[in-house]
């Protein structure tokens, strides 16, 4: 009996592994990683980064397509303030974009 308590198999919980992104150069904190967790966004979340986008520039005509809105939302969905991920080197900076971009492209389904 403790023998077949010993070869139960546990599943483990799986990552997406595209919301990972891996970082050229570590953030001050050490991490070398940005897991981008969009599934914790909700959809006052997703009006939030809409309005601080038309804060930022009042003559966007359709502010979730910017670049600007992606990081704000990106920033949320990471867990990190803004102004850290706008300090992130440009390869850095666009993988996270590019990961935020996947996950709005698959919005509109």
């Amino acid at each position: 009996m403790a023998e077949d308590k010993a070869m139960e198999s546990v599943e483990a919980e799986v990552l997406d592994d595209s919301n990972i992104v891996k970082l050229k150069k570590p953030l001050a904190d050490g991490r070398t990683e940005i897991v981008l967790n969009f599934d914790k966004l909700t959809g006052a979340a997703l009006i939030m980064c809409e309005r601080k986008t038309r804060q930022m520039d009042k003559t966007l005509t359709f502010a979730a397509g910017t670049i600007i809105y992606s990081a704000q939302l990106a920033a949320v969905a990471a867990g990190m303030p803004y102004a850290d991920l706008l300090k992130l080197p440009a390869p850095d900076f666009s993988a996270v974009l590019a990961a935020t971009q996947r996950f709005l492209g698959g919005m509109e389904e």
